[in-house]
């Protein structure tokens, strides 16, 4: 049975609004000997911060600042913790842009019998490598892949540009057709990309036809627009040993009133033993009258012939997020969480201009399992009250802003093994605040 976050409230700091009267449950108590906790960097950051569990009042112990001495000391950063910690960090994601991540977990998460000490990897990483532009004429209408880069080509005989680094990859092409019954897919294989260049033309035509899978939806939403405006469509992707990213076979939207989809794969013909096929549902809703949008999606790998394809076994979309009750405690966005779906991780976002005009900041707050299931955290808020903490790091709420909510996890059967990954997320863009 999977778990079930029914959350009560507990303070993350020492004046946080909408909780209860009653007090939280007391923290755990601390165990003898903290562990050591390294905070790994690619780059230097301008700012990392950390503390170490909570006060008898049941608030966050004050911040520590990571002196930034000797020279890149921020690269790496050991404090010792003895179950929750949270970790503060400030990366310079570009000259106009700054980013905060919060991360906030359990010693537990990240330990085990081969490893004693957890490394929490931060986003403060160097600047990823450079792309190049790959042409390919695609014969047929239809739909490119290379490694993870997506192209359409609207009619037959018109050229693609695909941005992808240096490398060897597989080129996978799809044709588009009215029928989607008669769709081929064809695999150019082992494709070497070194700096710009024009590839030989593909003709998906020529590759080997796909066939229909029974993939099924076990939970529906309702047809009835009365009770349900969400869409939901559904994707068949294959991940070639060569290629990062997974390439387009199929997608369609599923019918409500019929309760019934026509998706297709790829035949096993066409596969080695290192490629994959997934089948994806997602879906989305737009509630009227809002600047929201609610996503939930489900995927599942499967091999062709499998129980998935023969329809032995249905998938099912986990639980929307709620729309949250937001707010602000002097200047700080805080959530206070509704039920939420299974989750391994949640992710807290937000994206605006700085405080003080010159930049876009962002912020960014993982927050495990285990930290949930540690502190019963029902209301986390966006702490920058951090000595040292500058404007140009922090949000404008007056102005325009976006804010989302996404929840990840992997469900397993009783033997552990994987069985689906599932995400559910929540999106609103937030106009300017009124002025008087």
């Amino acid at each position: 049975m999977r778990p079930s976050y029914f959350l009560v409230c507990a303070l993350l700091s020492p004046a946080v609004i909408g909780c209860s009267d009653s007090l939280p449950p007391p923290p755990n108590v601390k165990p003898t000997e903290p562990t050591a906790v390294h905070v790994k960097s690619e780059v230097t950051p301008l700012m990392v911060a950390y503390r170490d569990g909570f006060d008898i009042t049941g608030a966050p112990v004050a911040w520590t600042v990571a002196p930034a001495t000797p020279p890149d000391a921020l690269k790496m950063v050991t404090f010792m913790a003895h179950d929750a910690y949270s970790i503060a960090v400030v990366c310079a994601v570009n000259a106009n842009t700054v980013l905060t991540w919060q991360s906030l977990r359990t010693v537990a998460d990240d330990t085990s019998e081969m490893v004693k000490e957890p490394t929490i990897e931060t986003p403060c990483t160097s600047a990823p490598p450079a792309r190049n532009l790959v042409t390919v004429k695609m014969v047929q209408a239809g739909f490119v892949h290379l490694d993870d880069a997506d192209g359409t080509a609207a009619s037959a005989g018109q050229d693609v540009t695909l941005s992808v680094t240096n490398g060897t990859f597989d080129l996978v092409a799809t044709t588009n057709l009215a029928d989607p019954a008669m769709n081929k897919t064809a695999i150019r294989r082992d494709v070497t990309i070194a700096g710009t260049q024009t590839l030989a033309d593909i003709d998906a035509s020529m590759g080997l036809g796909q066939i229909p899978l029974a993939i099924s939806l076990d939970n529906p939403p309702s047809a009835d627009p009365k009770e349900s405006t969400e869409v939901v469509t559904a994707r068949v992707d294959v991940t070639t040993k060569n290629n990062s990213g997974g390439a387009r076979v199929s997608e369609a939207t599923y019918d409500l009133d019929k309760t019934a989809i026509k998706i297709y794969g790829l035949p096993s013909a066409m596969l080695t033993p290192d490629d994959t096929q997934s089948a994806t549902f997602v879906g989305t809703e737009k509630p009227k009258d809002t600047m929201i949008t609610t996503t939930r999606s489900v995927t599942k790998p499967f091999a062709t012939g499998d129980k998935t394809a023969t329809g032995e076994s249905g998938l099912a979309l986990p639980p929307k997020i709620a729309i949250p009750d937001w707010g602000l405690d002097a200047g700080r966005l805080t959530v206070a969480l509704p039920t939420l779906p299974a989750l391994d991780s949640l992710s807290i976002e937000t994206s605006g201009t700085s405080l003080d005009g010159t930049k876009t900041a962002k912020y960014q707050m993982d927050i495990s399992s285990g930290y949930f299931d540690t502190t019963t955290l029902a209301r986390p808020v966006f702490d920058t009250d951090i000595p040292g903490f500058q404007p140009a790091w922090k949000i404008n709420f007056k102005l325009h802003y976006s804010r989302q909510i996404t929840s990840q996890f992997d469900a397993r059967d009783e033997d552990g093994a994987f069985v689906d990954h599932e995400t559910s997320q929540f999106f609103e863009d937030v106009p300017p605040a009124p002025t008087m």
